[in-house]
């Protein structure tokens, strides 16, 4: 009676179906499951992320009209130096819109969506092989067929028959060496076929196999795919903010002036209402989103988040809001034809000034801010027809001022801060904490290191057994086969 025995360690992928089709899409799924490749794109996407943070980005305000944003760009690339116009034309001045961090984006959205598969198939088959690993009939001499999940490798070896099995007292044989990676061992003794062996004059039969199932922290593979679903809610955020969001900055809203942002449904008012019983004024922006409004009162450090909208405000420089009491227009500014109820004036620093006129009653103001380091103005009124104003009128910025006209109207001298706004809508920002607790649960699992062995050892012939080994990691069927060999115990 012959004896045929494989001795060579090989992975589940069959020989024969490495070639044509199935040997390139089989590459090409090992291709796109090796982290490495999802590692590479994600440190493409951090590169081009850093070396934006240090370039200025083109603003929202400036993106929507297509003449201003191709001169912005330019102007940029200009200032940048030797390199603006490369960074320029690769779109690294609007990194969320650059055509190289989209499809960096989409190669690991894509990649990520394939890890997360990938992972969830290698946990369901963890947990099958753990169902049925030790019941599972079959014939002596060949492995069981496993779940499909991740790439299984294996290791078949004929032993003498007088060999210990469970390597005895020196923790040399395969089940030693299995219980030093895994700490879970499964012991379990089935009946299977014997080995159909040429030659044989009859059928052999039924043999006992002995199975040993060794496993650790199969719990860990459910935390695995939540790193590629945590990075995956990552990616969202930031397509959410590409195709969504954006941000506007006015670097000073004047007293009684609206911004507008069409692209955005945003309106922006600063108001300054006024208490007619004390004649102090309470600066207010009113911000509308959409259909949401809110009013914010300014102070240091103001924000608030009105229909998804997040607007934060900070006093800038020292301004003025004149005003007529009651509805009548009487203010102009030089060059201004329609006069106005109120009109708000900037004084970007000590000695800047500004003019006034009453047309209706012929007079005009002069207001100065003064240098001598307070947030002080020195108001002159020039009549009709007079061209010496009337005694300077001082006004701090604490206590607002009125003029008398000799037609009974009233003007109001109100010292308010201009107010420097930045608002953002931000439509990923809820989704950043889940991705980020789904992110440190799927480290968790890696740290855990999830896997299997499964070690079968059943008569062969007569003089001979046979030593299966199958594993989800390369490592643990090198250090099986390796004992065996330095044992002496492998077969020719």
């Amino acid at each position: 009676m012959s004896e045929t025995l494989d001795a060579t360690t090989y992975t589940t992928e069959a020989t024969a179906r490495r070639w044509g089709l199935t040997a390139l899409v089989d590459g090409l799924w090992r291709g796109l499951v090796d982290l490495r490749l999802l590692l590479a794109v994600l440190a493409v996407m951090l590169l081009l992320a850093i070396v934006a943070l240090g370039l200025p980005q083109l603003p929202d305000q400036v993106r929507t009209d297509p003449g201003e944003a191709n001169r912005w760009l330019l102007a940029t690339a200009e200032r940048t130096g030797g390199l603006g116009e490369m960074l320029g034309a690769s779109g690294l001045f609007n990194l969320l819109r650059s055509p190289i961090f989209q499809l960096a984006l989409t190669m690991a959205t894509i990649l990520l969506l394939i890890q997360l598969a990938y992972l969830i198939g290698a946990a369901l088959q963890l947990r099958r092989i753990a169902a049925a690993a030790l019941h599972q009939p079959g014939q002596a001499g060949e492995a069981i067929v496993l779940p499909p999940g991740r790439r299984i490798y294996r290791l078949r070896r004929g032993v003498e028959i007088d060999a210990p099995a469970d390597g005895g007292t020196d923790g040399a044989a395969p089940a030693a060496v299995i219980a030093t990676a895994y700490p879970a061992l499964a012991h379990g003794t089935i009946t299977v076929t014997a080995a159909d062996l040429p030659g044989a004059s009859s059928p052999s039969e039924p043999v006992q196999e002995r199975r040993t199932l060794a496993l650790r922290s199969p719990w860990a593979a459910w935390l695995k795919p939540c790193l590629p679903l945590g990075l995956l809610l990552f990616a969202s955020a930031i397509w959410l903010l590409a195709r969504y969001g954006w941000e506007v900055t006015i670097p000073t809203l004047a007293p009684g002036e609206t911004f507008r942002y069409a692209a955005g449904s945003l309106e922006l008012r600063y108001d300054v209402p006024v208490n007619e019983a004390t004649g102090g004024a309470t600066p207010t922006l009113v911000i509308d989103a959409g259909a949401a409004q809110a009013r914010l009162p300014l102070t240091a450090g103001a924000w608030a988040n009105v229909g998804g909208a997040i607007a934060a405000a900070e006093p800038a420089t020292t301004a003025m809001l004149v005003r007529t009491r009651g509805s009548q227009p009487l203010l102009t500014q030089p060059g201004q034809s329609t006069p106005s109820t109120a009109i708000g004036l900037l004084f970007p620093s000590a000695g800047s000034e500004q003019a006034l006129l009453l047309p209706r009653q012929g007079a005009g103001l002069r207001i100065v801010r003064a240098g001598d380091g307070r947030d002080e103005f020195m108001v002159e009124f020039y009549p009709r027809n007079s061209t010496s104003p009337d005694p300077i009128l001082r006004v701090r910025d604490d206590e607002p001022q009125f003029l008398a006209l000799e037609d009974g109207q009233i003007v109001d001298l109100l010292p308010v801060p201009s107010v420097r706004v930045t608002v953002r809508r931000v439509p990923g920002l809820w989704l950043l904490l889940p991705a980020l607790l789904l992110t440190l649960l799927g480290l968790v699992g890696y740290w855990r290191r999830p896997g299997f062995a499964l070690l079968q050892d059943a008569p062969w012939s007569p003089s001979k057994r046979v030593v299966i080994v199958q594993s989800d990691r390369r490592a643990t069927i090198a250090a099986v086969d390796g004992v065996l060999a330095d044992a002496g115990e492998a077969t020719e």
